[in-house]
């Protein structure tokens, strides 16, 4: 569970930060730099994220000498007023006042001494000018920062890994200025350009050049980045490996429950079953699922794919139809049947917790081995589409 506040990053100034942290002992640490927009919702929501991440998260109010405490949104008024603060932003004192927030998120109880940062627009470009200037940054990642071409002469410092996130559609920074970047850093180890078809601020949802998809890959791109270089290192296989024995073998509630964070979902997409939070799991696991299934159930798993916080599991799922199965076949009474099929379960983990649990299959497929629809009337494979999986010499 993250814990947020805003504390003071040097008291006699009235310089201040939105910290946010989910670390009891300790871990490695974010330097998150805003918009010209302030420290607002979005910032706040990044900075939540990557605390549920394993981060120490801290996001400094770059704005503090010309208005403290200055936030906006994305109105044409906001965009105004949030321009004339930039305008008579000081970036070389910018960098300065950030050299302080990193010391003071090194001198943490919970900082393990590592130091990412990551910045949007002119934190961005913020975030390629600490990479490029202090001593202490282990990775920078940096989205749509403007003006990083006038700075391609502090190019020859970088002292760290740094990947760029730029959208094709960008009006306010042309492929020109991206390309100089990629030249910048072509002979550099562990850096990298990745481009995405969207426009100048594609990772904020309350924008309307907000792009889902760019976000999520390029969330992607930098948790793993950032996991590779500074951490945290969750091994997320034996999560979900002990999550699946205290469901199928141990027949745990209470454990199982223990592997998820506190609004944890689980969804089987096809019959909308599962619970949101872990009152509602509880109820779902106790008297639906956990000890609800078939004794002859068997999980077979054909492919497993783990990301910096997910795991895709591809199975066949087996087993004799004895008993109501809530989970799959609420209210069918038991047939007696054998169903084999092919399932896919999308689990999301924050930190070394599960959040999200998207089980996928073909509803179809088991209706039709258990004789509640017919063939002759539907395109549907049932059983024979889990052989065919297995076999990849099965004719198509």
């Amino acid at each position: 569970m993250i814990k947020t506040k805003m504390v003071d990053i040097n008291v006699k100034n009235d310089y201040q930060g939105y910290f946010s942290t989910s670390i009891e002992q300790k871990g490695p640490n974010l330097l998150l730099i805003q918009e010209i927009f302030g420290v607002n919702n979005h910032i706040k929501s990044v900075a939540d994220t990557y605390a549920k991440q394993g981060y120490n998260v801290l996001a400094p109010d770059l704005f503090y000498k010309l208005k403290p405490g200055f936030t906006c949104g994305y109105s044409q008024d906001d965009m105004s007023e949030a321009f004339k603060l930039y305008s008579q932003f000081d970036i070389d004192s910018g960098v300065a006042d950030l050299q302080e927030a990193v010391n003071y998120l090194k001198n943490l109880p919970t900082s393990n001494g590592k130091i990412a940062v990551l910045g949007f627009c002119l934190g961005g470009t913020m975030s390629y000018r600490l990479a490029c200037q202090s001593n202490d940054i282990d990775a920078a990642v940096s989205y749509y920062g403007g003006g990083i071409e006038n700075y391609l002469d502090l190019g020859k410092n970088i002292k760290c890994p740094i990947i760029f996130h730029y959208g094709s559609l960008d009006k306010h920074i042309p492929l020109s200025s991206v390309n100089k970047v990629e030249n910048l850093i072509k002979d550099k180890n562990a850096c990298k350009v990745y481009i995405y078809n969207a426009d100048h601020g594609f990772n904020c949802d309350e924008r309307g050049s907000y792009n889902k998809i760019s976000a999520q890959v390029a969330f992607e791109r930098s948790l793993t980045f950032l996991q590779q270089i500074i951490g945290p290192d969750y091994d997320l296989n034996s999560i979900w490996e002990d999550h699946t024995q205290y469901e199928f073998t141990n027949f745990d509630v209470e454990a199982t429950l223990a592997t998820m964070t506190p609004d944890a979902i689980v969804n089987h997409v096809p019959t909308l079953t599962g619970g949101l939070g872990l009152d509602e799991l509880k109820n779902f696991y106790t008297k639906h699922f956990i000890k609800h299934m078939p004794s002859d159930t068997k999980i077979n798993v054909l492919n497993r794919t783990i990301t910096s916080h997910k795991i895709i599991d591809e199975m066949i799922f087996s087993f004799t139809h004895d008993s109501v199965i809530d989970f799959m076949l609420p209210n069918v009474k038991p047939t007696g049947k054998y169903v084999e099929i092919a399932m896919v379960a999308v689990v999301t983990f924050e930190g070394d917790k599960i959040a999200i649990e998207n089980v996928y299959w073909d509803q179809a497929s088991v209706l039709l081995q258990l004789g509640l629809i017919e063939a002759s009337k539907l395109p549907v494979a049932g059983s024979i589409s889990a052989k065919k999986r297995i076999d990849k010499n099965f004719k198509s």
